[in-house]
């Protein structure tokens, strides 16, 4: 039987990577899977999933767009960073660094908003990778030391 602190620590990972594969349906299926309108109509709670700020897999857009796609790949990569981590790093719960943590998605919605560069969904991706990896290590930090205290 699974512990529950093992539950707790593998949850977030597994969760996450059934959300990036359900993402990527477009890849698996044609776009006329009767699953497709499904997971499309799902994901719009989560994204606004603008087709031209998709990237695309033969001609049919993802259904997360590439800054969320980034944000959640993200929060994948850092919920597989935390499995490894021993010791939780302290520095890495204080407020300041969930600040930092939002800082690459605001440098780049700030110089597109001033138009010093144009969207890009590559930039996108990007910034939102860098975010989400970040606000993981914080979020899953709060978690692990709060799971670990002794009741």
């Amino acid at each position: 039987m699974i512990s529950r602190q093992s539950l707790i620590r593998y949850l977030p990972a597994i969760l996450l990577f059934l959300l990036l594969v359900v993402s990527f349906l477009p890849f698996y299926t044609d776009g006329s899977s009767i699953v497709y309108p499904f997971t499309k109509s799902l994901f719009t709670r989560i994204c606004h999933g603008m087709a031209d700020r998709c990237f695309e897999i033969d001609g049919i857009p993802l259904h997360l767009c590439s800054r969320c796609l980034g944000i959640y790949s993200g929060l994948f990569a850092g919920s597989i960073t935390i499995l490894f981590l021993k010791n939780q790093i302290v520095s890495l719960t204080k407020r300041r660094y969930l600040l930092i943590a939002f800082s690459p998605i605001l440098i780049n919605k700030l110089l597109e908003l001033f138009t010093i560069i144009d969207y890009s969904k590559v930039w996108a991706l990007i910034s939102g990778i860098l975010s989400g990896y970040l606000i993981f290590l914080y979020i899953g930090n709060r978690f692990l030391i709060n799971f670990s205290k002794k009741k």
